[in-house]
């Protein structure tokens, strides 16, 4: 296996920093405050406002955890999940919605997320688990 400073390893198969939280969320507010909290808490953080972004986020880099709102404009965040499950990513998902939907739930109970977090966040559980986690 090439280590991560190989030039031949493939863009977007190693995390380049164990700090680095993708936030992919379609409410400009929630992911500023999202993005505000990860810095306040040592975290580096990259946003992305809808799936096709994210997507392309992850064929540059790999990170080491992806805040996943699965209402997004353009298509659900679980096909995001899907597909890192289905490639193996070693990234930590952790969805976040306020979906009550019992179908849904159990596709992404099924796809077995890291956390799931019920909107709204609770910030400090939320902090906790990424500090005990990355």
């Amino acid at each position: 296996m090439p280590s991560m400073y190989d030039s031949r390893a493939m863009v977007g198969e190693f995390p380049t920093t164990r700090r680095r939280v993708l936030i992919v969320e379609d409410d400009a507010v929630s992911c500023q405050a999202l993005r505000a909290l990860l810095q306040r808490w040592g975290f580096d953080s990259c946003e992305c406002a809808t799936v096709a972004h994210a997507f392309d986020e992850l064929h540059r880099d790999i990170p080491p955890c992806i805040l996943l709102d699965l209402m997004m404009p353009d298509a659900s965040g679980l096909e995001l999940l899907k597909s890192i499950r289905a490639r193996g990513l070693g990234t930590r998902v952790v969805v976040t919605t306020a979906a009550n939907d019992p179908r849904l739930m159990r596709e992404v109970d099924e796809l077995r997320p890291d956390m799931l977090f019920r909107k709204p966040l609770d910030v400090a559980k939320l902090k906790r688990w990424l500090v005990e986690n990355l």
